[in-house]
């Protein structure tokens, strides 16, 4: 039945194109377990589901898109894991485009309900700002565990429309 939802998510989620003129799109499928700490004088453990926080405060992942440098007219794209901490800091990833002169551009925030049985998805879609040819990348959240149960980064999955 997982099969069937991620088959699913990946021909009706990935299927509409927005509204705007497109040239062309790329896209990605990323394991969580190419993301990478970004959070200082803290542990992040890796396992087959991704990565995972068992510490006491909330950690930040950096996670590289490996998309090409293109002037995106917008990036739609699809967090998977397990959100198992019920407070108000879930899961989540947002997206950031970084120009070739340094310039940077936070884009829309994908959260990962709660959830402690299966994994589940958060979304989001974003329109760079102008100007900006953007190399994309994702910074996620990673909440501490809660009554024992870690959350985990699993899948990234990207299109990207130029």
């Amino acid at each position: 039945m997982k099969g069937l939802s991620f088959l699913s998510l990946l021909i009706f989620g990935l299927a509409g194109v927005p509204s705007q003129a497109q040239t062309g799109f790329a896209s990605s499928l990323i394991h969580g377990n190419s993301c990478f700490n970004g959070t200082p004088g803290t542990t992040l453990n890796y396992n087959q589901y991704g990565p995972y926080n068992s510490g006491k405060t909330g950690i930040t992942v950096y996670c590289p898109l490996g998309l090409p440098d293109e002037p995106y007219t917008s990036i739609r794209y699809f967090v998977t894991g397990w959100s198992r901490n019920s407070s108000v800091n879930k899961l989540s990833c947002t997206l950031y485009t970084t120009g070739s002169d340094g310039s940077a551009a936070a884009g829309s925030v994908a959260v990962v309900p709660y959830n402690v049985s299966a994994a589940k998805t958060g979304s989001a879609i974003t329109y760079p700002t102008a100007n900006i040819s953007p190399f994309p990348y994702l910074s996620c959240y990673i909440p501490p565990p809660e009554a024992g149960m870690d959350s985990y980064l699993s899948t990234i999955i990207v299109r990207a429309f130029y």
